[in-house]
């Protein structure tokens, strides 16, 4: 005769791990994913700020550099910067620049704001930074001058 067997219950506490990457990979995704995601915006938004940057100040010592009256190219090379550094936008809220003409060069810096309010949620990140590159270019001697 077979014995009676015990009747099943079920078990209150869990000794396995069943279960336990539903949990994980939430928690995972808050603490190293999305600092990571921010981390991206930041360094994407400062190399493209700063590239913007860089190429308005070259262009803009070059349009003063090549001009008969490097006075009146002064404006055209601010309205040229602005338009490549698309001021207003998030890699550049507001441009500042500056130039010094001489017989010799032209040097122009070129200073933009950063947005980087996406990424500021991390603390070691402010929500503006400020960016700047410095061009200079030989004045063309050659030229004519203006009339």
């Amino acid at each position: 005769m077979s014995r009676p067997r015990a009747p099943v219950t079920a078990r209150r506490g869990r000794s396995d791990d069943r279960g336990s990457g539903v949990v994980e990979l939430p928690v995972m995704a808050v603490f190293v994913f999305a600092p990571l995601l921010l981390l991206a915006i930041f360094v994407g938004r400062m190399h493209a700020g700063y590239g913007a940057v860089e190429s308005a100040a070259r262009h803009a010592a070059r349009t003063i550099s090549i001009a008969r009256d490097p006075t009146a190219a002064i404006g055209v090379a601010e309205t040229d910067a602005a338009t490549t550094v698309r001021v207003g936008s998030a890699r550049c809220l507001e441009m500042g620049m500056s130039q010094t003409v001489t017989d010799d060069q032209v040097t122009v810096t070129v200073t933009c704001t950063v947005d980087l309010s996406e990424a500021s949620l991390l603390p070691v990140i402010p929500g503006v930074r400020s960016v700047s590159a410095t061009a200079v270019e030989p004045r063309d001697r050659h030229r004519e001058s203006a009339p």
